[in-house]
């Protein structure tokens, strides 16, 4: 493993946030927006518990994944990726038997997700568990995803090259941080790129420079 792209998921891959995407589903949002959005663990938690206190469902990921708007040329950024020699990581503040099932079409080595959906046998949600068996691999005792620490942890195996949208510490952590811009975004001094196709190019120049 000599080169890793890591990318968000919320954002990058697509423009939804799953989490509030769901609470749509549930028709909870207003209560969902209530809460106020960061990436600590007692934040995920708050967030989980609106969604498991209105008896969501494997229906309701199955329904959002339908819906669920996949950023043109994705297939081709990690096609273009592999070709290159990357081995390609999606991190996400999110849930893993969504994002696994979107992205089991394109050449994604690797997904780390902050939940862990456990389902019962009628396809009820029965927790949402922050996971943590990524913890022991940084060498951490906590629960949190923290992207800045994962990305610590690739580039002792190779240079990194980190896409988000939001959230700039792990870009500043990276090798190579590249803001995908949404109209959310903060303002930055990163390199931007606004589609999937400039992120290709992108990655063509690190590739040129190195």
């Amino acid at each position: 493993m000599k080169k890793v792209l890591i990318c968000d998921f919320d954002g990058v891959i697509t423009s939804y946030t799953q989490s509030r995407a769901l609470a749509e589903e549930l028709g909870v949002v207003g209560d969902y927006d209530k809460l106020v959005a960061s990436s600590s663990a007692e934040s995920f938690k708050s967030r989980a518990k609106v969604l498991l206190d209105h008896n969501l469902n494997k229906t309701h990921f199955d329904r959002l994944i339908e819906r669920m708007p996949i950023e043109e040329g994705t297939a081709e950024l990690f096609e273009a990726a592999k070709r290159n020699g990357f081995y390609c990581v999606i991190a996400s503040y999110g849930y893993d038997y969504l994002i696994n099932k979107v992205v089991k079409k394109f050449a994604v080595d690797e997904v780390i997700t902050a939940f862990s959906v456990a389902f019962d046998k009628y396809g009820n949600v029965t927790d949402l568990k922050l996971r943590s068996e990524w913890a022991p691999r940084l060498n951490l005792d906590c629960d949190e995803l923290c992207k800045c620490q994962l990305v610590e942890f690739y580039k002792q195996r190779g240079t990194v090259v980190a896409v988000d949208d939001f959230y700039l510490c792990p870009l500043q952590h990276a090798d190579y941080g590249i803001q995908f811009v949404r109209n959310y975004s903060p303002k930055s001094d990163m390199p931007k790129v606004k589609n999937m196709y400039e992120l290709i190019d992108m990655l063509k120049s690190i590739e040129a420079r190195r």
